[in-house]
């Protein structure tokens, strides 16, 4: 985690998005946990990453809102998901500044 604030900031970022994307969430030390079934837990670090710079700002919104959704529709497709997504997937190119962009870590 980076700072106090910047915890604040994400922690008021994903209130917005459970309040206006109608997205459930239970906010715990560790991160956000997303009732199931399957329960799934998404770290700090992940949504900090996914928000980028600017937590605060709309595109964080967005950007936070699209991960906590792909978590959720990943854990109810049931085990092995994500290696059959890994094996899948196509790349889409979006540069660093765009809403759907979901930070540098996502980059592979």
């Amino acid at each position: 985690m980076r700072s106090t604030a910047d915890h604040v900031a994400l922690r008021r970022c994903v209130l917005a998005v459970s309040v206006l994307a109608d997205v459930d969430v239970l906010p715990s030390d560790d991160g956000v946990i997303l009732p199931g079934p399957p329960a799934v837990t998404v770290g700090w670090d992940e949504i900090a990453a996914a928000a980028g710079p600017q937590p605060a700002g709309e595109v964080a919104r967005v950007r936070v809102e699209e991960l906590l959704r792909l978590h959720t529709t990943v854990a109810g497709l049931g085990p092995g998901a994500v290696e059959r997504l890994r094996a899948t997937a196509r790349v889409v190119a979006l540069p660093p500044g765009h809403a759907d962009h979901l930070g540098i870590t996502w980059v592979r």
